[in-house]
């Protein structure tokens, strides 16, 4: 007969989980979480954090989405100037590596028919960035462009625009 979901052993289990999740989310190391809550090892607080993220603990998972994601916009303003304003190949690729990352987490990175999402934010980079004519601007940056603000988005106005909605 399998052990009840209600069980105390269970019930501690999952209390265990939870401690283990929101001592990540505070930035603890694998390691860290696997000494302070009697893990062998830091796999099993890895198996932890896993079981509870995919269990009933979404808040705390959306936490550790957000939190990864904040840390992700900020490498991407670390790059962001060089890859924009110099055109910065080694700088353009990071970035687009980041948006890579950060797509990902939000659940935008998908295949269709063999394109990965990445190559459509590289077209998308480089329609923003526009060519040294300045013709492959969309219109939205040719009306900025006329109206003599920069045409270049910022990371926060990207990450903005490719957030999934709320789901409450």
């Amino acid at each position: 007969m399998p052990e009840s979901k209600t069980s105390p052993r269970r019930l501690q289990a999952i209390q265990r989980q939870k401690d283990a999740l929101n001592l990540r989310i505070a930035g603890s190391s694998y390691e860290e979480i696997a000494r302070a809550l009697g893990y062998r090892d830091k796999s099993g607080a890895y198996q932890a954090i896993m079981s509870a993220l995919k269990r009933t603990l979404q808040e705390p998972a959306d936490q550790v989405r957000t939190l990864h994601l904040e840390r992700l916009n900020r490498l991407l303003l670390a790059c962001w100037p060089e890859a924009t304003n110099q055109k910065n190949l080694k700088a353009i690729d990071r970035a687009l590596k980041v948006l890579d990352q950060m797509a990902e987490i939000q659940g935008l990175k998908a295949e269709r028919e063999g394109e990965d999402i990445g190559d459509a934010m590289a077209a998308i980079l480089a329609r923003f960035m526009g060519s040294d004519s300045g013709q492959d601007r969309d219109s939205r940056g040719l009306d900025n462009q006329m109206a003599g603000q920069d045409a270049t988005p910022r990371p926060t106005e990207l990450a903005q625009e490719t957030q999934a909605p709320n789901q409450d």
